[in-house]
């Protein structure tokens, strides 16, 4: 069963963080005109309250994705960095 919860504590958001990172990587594509690194350093502000959610995925134990929802304008979101672990090992997310 897949559960979905959302980013509170500062170990949740070092997951994002790497999560983030494996995104990257596996784009393999120069994301500097993003800003990442200011994202990757200030992820809770960006992903956090009052303007924004991160939300993982979990499957039983096993982290097995995440997205971020952030305010773009009154009544509309931006959806960043979906992301789901590869490997194939964790189905239905």
């Amino acid at each position: 069963m897949i559960a979905i919860k959302p980013c509170e504590k500062d170990s949740d958001f070092l997951l994002v963080k790497q999560l983030v990172k494996d995104y990257i990587r596996w784009l393999n594509i120069d994301l500097s005109f993003q800003a990442v690194d200011k994202e990757l350093s200030d992820l809770s502000s960006m992903y956090g309250p009052p303007d924004g959610i991160f939300l993982l995925a979990w499957h039983e134990d096993k982290l097995a994705g995440g997205v971020g929802l952030r305010a773009f304008a009154p009544g509309v979101c931006e959806m960043k960095r979906l992301r789901g672990n590869s490997g194939g090992e964790i189905q239905g997310t």
